[in-house]
């Protein structure tokens, strides 16, 4: 079986409380399963009737924790402290960001990000038996 790495992320990206994602084994797509939005229509899938595979959730995931791996693996104690201070209190992800934008760094964030992003994307792909295509 086979799925786009691609499909994935985008998955990936858009996750959140009541939204998530699933490969449908039968035609190797990447589809979204969200309660609202199917409210009035027929379930996305019948798990009895069909394979499927959840993506990875937000849980799984962890931007808390990815923003903390970042924070490790920088240099300069300056933007090492400014970031933790963000990462705790009132909205840490959108004060974390600003941070980012305010030390200049968000180039260096969004590619730690992306390939965070990307290795869990392929983990879940191997534990899945799945077969990515780049």
């Amino acid at each position: 079986m086979q799925v786009k790495l691609s499909d994935i992320l985008e998955g990936m990206d858009f996750i959140g409380d009541d939204r998530g994602y699933f490969y449908r084994v039968k035609t190797g797509t990447v589809e979204m399963d969200d309660e609202d939005f199917f409210a009035d229509m027929e379930p996305a899938f019948d798990p009895e009737t069909e394979d499927v595979i959840y993506l990875p959730s937000q849980w799984d995931i962890n931007d808390r924790q990815i923003m903390f791996d970042f924070v490790d693996q920088l240099q300069d104690n300056k933007q090492i402290d400014l970031l933790l201070n963000r990462l705790h209190g009132h909205k840490p992800y959108r004060r974390f960001k600003d941070g980012v934008l305010e030390l200049g760094i968000q180039d260096a964030w969004y590619a730690f990000q992306a390939a965070t992003y990307r290795q869990i994307a392929l983990n879940w792909a191997r534990e899945n038996d799945l077969q990515v295509i780049e």
